[in-house]
């Protein structure tokens, strides 16, 4: 082992033949500690840039639920109310190099929110049961005033895009830059 000199890293003890077999020891088991500390500091660096590097991708969908999912119980919707469900789904679909990459699987998980839609004004309702949230709109999430507002705006967008998107393909789509256009976007 050499001594390093330029300070970047901690000084190597040094072994002189005047030194006996457990004090040659003890000075390699130092050498070999320092080693160690190197090598987990530069792994992690390593695995801190392999997750940066790494993003999820997601997909999201907006679909009109099935007729058959829309009246059965947890939902009841009368016919010819005028409210009709869309499922808004998110997948993230480089999930297994996500994994590897050091994402949890908490944060590469997918999931669905129902959203009612009234079909007389053409506008969103409400969220309906529970589900994941992706649409960033509740104010008890936020860090301040100004992201609160940001999430607001962001919030309202994303429902008049979904609102549009309903109008030109009533069964829904794709509709992902939609939702990963808001500033803050999270899910629950």
């Amino acid at each position: 082992m050499t001594t390093n000199t330029d300070n970047t890293q901690p000084t190597q003890p040094v072994i002189t033949p005047s030194m006996s077999r457990l004090e040659i020891l003890e000075q390699r088991r130092k050498e070999l500690e320092i080693d160690l500390a190197v090598a987990r500091k530069e792994e992690e660096q390593l695995k801190r840039a392999r997750l940066a590097a790494t993003k999820r991708q997601w997909v999201f969908t907006f679909a009109l639920l099935p007729e058959a999912q829309m009246r059965d119980s947890w939902m009841a919707l009368r016919p010819e109310s005028g409210v009709t469900a869309y499922r808004l789904s998110g997948a993230v679909v480089n999930k297994e190099e996500c994994l590897k990459a050091g994402h949890g699987e908490e944060a590469t998980r997918g999931g669905s929110m129902v959203y009612l839609f009234n079909t007389v004004n053409g506008k969103i309702i409400k969220a309906e049961g529970g589900g994941n949230i992706y649409i960033n709109h509740n104010d008890r999430f936020h860090s301040s005033p100004e992201v609160s507002a940001e999430c607001r705006e962001d919030s309202e967008y994303v429902f008049a895009s979904l609102e549009a998107l309903v109008k030109l393909n009533p069964k829904g789509g794709n509709c992902t830059e939609i939702i990963l256009a808001q500033r803050h976007f999270m899910w629950r």
